[in-house]
């Protein structure tokens, strides 16, 4: 029982993911509404993650062309599909009011597996995102090192990087018989609690760079330079078309071209006119030239 008193002050420094063991030491049912939420909404995307995901594995595994773009979508729904594959285990550890009964190695595996598809999830959205910058701004970059086969060999990496940041639950991953449950938790196997504690504060310090500050510096940064970039493009197109802005939009102006465009309009008619009247007048002697020698042929045939 001093073991499992040792492991319950261990536990207290732990960042408790699944509940307070505090509300184990009392008569606890699991019928609160929050739990009955969590509940509900982890067989809500339990249902729909295995549907969809299983839907992008069929279509970009085995239907669709190999491309970069597929190569990212497939493995992140991997990612997720595996996931959503361990939802059952948290719920029935949270309907057996946080018992957990498939023992010691699922504890590990499970804890190991739904974190390492947490980062690898998180990394491929990331660099989904910082491959659709390049592939729309540095084309010519893209077009001789975005391959097929730089995709894989960097997806391999997402998901080395992913295990390694998720090794810490199978080491430190652990059982404790409480009373008539049996906890799931994080023992970090120290006496020294400000130890422990350090150790818990540094691993959820990586949990929250990695899952959540890199991709958000990734998204924010590559959002910002499209923008710079779009609003560059329209510079160069404002440089062109202001001119024209200003003479149409300016009174002084539009009349003056109205003017234009009339007296032309005018000019253009009325050398069309002189035009025609030229050209009937050269008809008109040219018949009577013909007419001449039609008249001293008569008369000298007479």
């Amino acid at each position: 029982m001093a073991s499992s008193a040792e492991d319950y002050e261990n536990y207290t420094y732990e960042y408790e993911e699944y509940g307070n063991v505090e509300e184990l030491k009392v008569d606890h049912s699991q019928t609160e509404p929050i739990h009955i939420i969590s509940v509900v909404i982890y067989i809500i995307c339990f249902t729909l993650g295995l549907i969809g995901n299983g839907v992008v594995i069929w279509v970009t595994g085995f239907k669709s062309k190999k491309t970069v773009n597929s190569v990212w979508f497939l493995n992140l729904a991997i990612a997720d599909f595996v996931f959503v594959l361990f939802l059952p285990f948290y719920i029935d550890y949270i309907l057996r009011d946080f018992h957990w009964n498939f023992g010691l190695s699922m504890c590990k595996i499970n804890s190991f597996v739904s974190v390492m598809n947490m980062y690898a999830s998180v990394l491929f959205l990331t660099v989904l995102t910082v491959d659709r910058y390049g592939s729309l701004v540095h084309l010519n970059w893209c077009q001789r090192y975005r391959t097929v086969q730089r995709a894989w060999l960097l997806c391999g990496c997402v998901w080395q990087a992913a295990a390694l940041l998720s090794c810490h639950a199978l080491i430190f991953r652990d059982t404790l018989h409480f009373g008539d449950k049996v906890l799931c938790y994080m023992n970090y196997h120290m006496t020294n609690k400000h130890t422990a504690a350090r150790t818990h504060i540094t691993l959820v310090s990586i949990r929250i760079t990695v899952g959540f500050l890199l991709p958000l510096t990734a998204i924010s940064v590559t959002g910002i330079l499209l923008l710079i970039k779009v609003r560059r493009s329209q510079g160069f197109f404002n440089s062109c078309i202001n001119p024209l802005l200003y003479m149409l939009l300016n009174k002084k102006v539009r009349r003056i071209l109205k003017d234009s465009c009339v007296n032309l309009t005018k000019s253009s008619l009325r050398e069309l006119s002189q035009s025609t009247s030229t050209t009937e007048v050269e008809n008109m002697h040219g018949v009577h030239q013909d007419s001449v020698p039609d008249e001293h042929t008569a008369s000298s045939t007479l």
